[in-house]
């Protein structure tokens, strides 16, 4: 048996925003009345939280405003946010799905083929391996820096939080190929001195989807860098690759102190 979802189209208008989830089975046991979970994370490679289980339709509509705090309402409908959904039957999960993901047949099939040229590419030229920390945004609220009053974080280097003001910081790692292009070197004076920026161009896959802040790290030396602007790149409307600029941080900064996976990259075409 297989679960594939088909479908995860954004409502964020009006009372009942939220996201529309539908999935198809393939190969399903006879005679067996299957019931679903719906799973939701900020990250393909988890954690990920039950949104409903016990469900017996192939589709689900998972309301954020009704269901959810403003704060957190408020980072799930962010234009800037992704959110990956998975089902589970029988023992059975399908392959996470972002949001806005439920292309037709002949547009999926025309990505897969341009993302595995891309993989091979990236596999057997010049592919760097790298580990991507999608940064929190919901979730439980650290307890050791955050404070409720001003909704601020009152330690950058809290090595609970890493400086998100959320526990653990970040989401599952995702290992990945990427092609390192242009680095620029700018020296800038500071108050405490002297203080230098590295920035680097990379340029991956669609998927995993990157946003702003999350960090990323070069397995290989070990050196971490944040996102700061994302340029996403589609031919006739099928996303095929992503652009980065990305900026090393330094040596003392808390995201060094984040627990990175290892392993093979987690290709997906």
């Amino acid at each position: 048996m297989k679960i594939t979802i088909t479908r995860t189209t954004p409502t964020y208008a009006g009372p009942t925003a939220g996201v529309f989830v539908q999935w198809d089975v393939q190969a399903a046991p006879a005679n067996t009345a299957l019931v679903f979970t719906l799973y939701r994370g900020g990250s393909p490679a988890g954690p990920f939280d039950v949104v409903m289980d016990n469900i017996t339709d192939l589709h689900y509509e998972d309301q954020h405003i009704p269901s959810y705090s403003n704060e957190q309402t408020l980072a799930l409908t962010a234009l800037q946010r992704e959110v990956y959904y998975r089902v589970e039957a029988a023992g059975v999960i399908s392959d996470p799905t972002p949001v806005g993901d439920g292309l037709p047949k002949r547009y999926r099939l025309m990505r897969r083929k341009i993302q595995r040229d891309i993989t091979v590419s990236l596999r057997v030229g010049d592919g760097v391996p790298f580990t991507m920390l999608p940064r929190k945004h919901w979730g439980i609220r650290c307890t050791a820096c955050f404070d409720k009053l001003t909704k601020s974080v009152m330690n950058s280097k809290c090595k609970s939080c890493y400086g998100t003001g959320f526990l653990e910081g970040y989401e599952g790692g995702y290992n990945l190929l990427a092609r390192k292009g242009t680095t620029n070197v700018q020296s800038n004076i500071a108050p405490q001195g002297t203080v230098e920026v590295n920035q680097i161009q990379l340029v991956m896959l669609d998927y995993p989807r990157v946003q702003v802040d999350d960090v990323f790290v070069e397995t290989r030396q070990d050196r971490r860098y944040v996102v700061k602007h994302v340029t996403r790149t589609e031919l006739r409307g099928v996303p095929v690759h992503q652009q980065l600029v990305i900026s090393e941080l330094g040596r003392d900064s808390v995201e060094y102190f984040v627990p990175v996976p290892t392993g093979p990259p987690q290709e997906h075409y």
